[in-house]
């Protein structure tokens, strides 16, 4: 009860002032559709970092997952060095360059779309107080969503048509999609026509532990732009089946060494009985 009633921060260093209600962040924030790119500075608009003012439009660190807004600030993308290095981002999501804005419109060398696309970004969130972007022009695809007055402290941009389900953002040239499809919560499944060798780019960070079939044969994943994750598809293979899967690295080693481990203490357990026994 106390530490609900007190909670002892460290407000010399950052207060965040987070709104407390659940139910109110998840009103506010279902305006945002797809996965949600902000380009904010927490130690900007400092007057405003109150529940009623900026928390209306933007938040900060895992706070969007308690909104159930998909974002790139969540803990799952905040400390891959790649993304963290274009978006300028800090630990808790803070962006401190406006540059960010113009790498987010730019095409990676070897790609034809931007970023954004890469990231299958469905809505952008800029602060005005770090870079204005109110008159510039729009990017194809996108338009200015109306200010709704309630904070007046950020311009949201949203897609002109929502996107599909599943991670795919880019084929390379030459590589034909066909179908594409989430399993679970993790995995995906690609079917392609190729004429020859390619590459797939999802909207995932390259963390370690993916792995990925083509046609049931191994095939190679490596980090790409920003850290996204690319399948480079086989050469000969004109009609293939991408399985993408994930799994913490390391865990087959661990249920071995888990299983080894209460193997071990039965039976230290069942020598421990037959000794006192003699």
């Amino acid at each position: 009860g106390m530490q609900l009633l007190w909670f002892p921060g460290n407000y010399t260093v950052l207060d965040y002032q987070f709104p407390t209600s659940v139910s109110t962040l998840q009103a506010r924030f279902a305006k945002y559709q797809g996965t949600t790119v902000q380009l904010a500075n927490i130690t900007l608009d400092l007057p405003d970092r109150v529940p009623d003012r900026e928390y209306r439009d933007e938040l900060f660190g895992s706070m969007y997952s308690v909104a159930g807004v998909e974002s790139t600030t969540a803990y799952s993308g905040i400390g891959f060095t790649a993304l963290d290095s274009t978006l300028c981002q800090a630990y808790q999501g803070s962006v401190n360059c406006s540059e960010a804005w113009h790498r987010l419109w730019r095409a990676p060398a070897g790609y034809s779309v931007p970023l954004a696309d890469l990231l299958r970004a469905g809505t952008v969130v800029v602060q005005n107080s770090l870079v204005d972007t109110r008159h510039v022009a729009t990017p194809p695809g996108w338009h200015q969503v109306p200010a709704d007055d309630a904070s007046g402290l950020v311009t949201v941009w949203a897609r002109n048509t929502p996107l599909s389900a599943g991670r795919l953002s880019y084929a390379s040239a030459g590589v034909r999609v066909t179908g594409d499809a989430m399993v679970g919560q993790v995995g995906e499944d690609v079917s392609y026509q190729s004429a020859g060798s390619g590459e797939l780019t999802f909207a995932r960070l390259a963390w370690p532990g993916y792995t990925a079939t083509v046609n049931g044969q191994p095939a190679g994943v490596r980090s790409g732009p920003s850290g996204l994750l690319v399948v480079d598809l086989p050469a000969g293979v004109r009609s293939g089946q991408v399985s993408l899967s994930w799994s913490p690295p390391g865990s087959r080693v661990s249920a071995i060494a888990f299983a080894w481990g209460v193997l071990l203490a039965i039976g230290l357990a069942l020598s421990g009985r037959r000794w006192r026994r003699g």
